[in-house]
């Protein structure tokens, strides 16, 4: 099931010209989405969703679940540096397009992907617009 839901995002991306797509899961809010796409049920997490491959970047707290509940590529972050690790996967990878869901990026975490050099590009109900999320899930 996880299959045809990545398939629907990577059909977005396109859709969308997005060099991948971020999804912040915090120990407040987000928790489903991350859930419905990657399968993992913890706390927190970020999601890096490309074309290519789909990682899930968390830290040792979760390490061990999201091997266990998720086909992801596991990416440990250390400490809780989140968006140091995240700003060296998207060098690396080249990302100079990013989705975020708007309605759950701060205004901080908008400023820190900008200092990375990557166009942020805010949505709202990508997901079931695309029909990757149901509304009754």
């Amino acid at each position: 099931m996880l299959d045809v839901r990545i398939e629907k995002v990577k059909t977005m991306l396109n859709m969308e010209n997005l060099d991948g797509f971020l999804v912040i899961n915090t120990e407040s809010f987000n928790r489903a989405t991350t859930w419905y796409l990657s399968g993992f049920t913890g706390s927190t997490a970020m999601l890096l969703l490309c074309p290519s491959e789909q990682f899930i970047l968390t830290d040792s707290r979760y390490f061990i679940q999201s091997r266990e509940e998720s086909p992801f590529t596991l990416k440990k972050v250390a400490g809780r540096d989140y968006m140091g690790l995240l700003e060296k996967m998207l060098k690396r990878r080249g990302i100079k397009r990013l989705g975020v869901e708007s309605d759950k990026l701060t205004l901080e975490q908008y400023k820190q992907l900008k200092s990375f050099g990557v166009e942020v590009v805010g949505t709202t109900d990508i997901f079931w617009k695309c029909g990757a999320l149901k509304k009754t899930e």
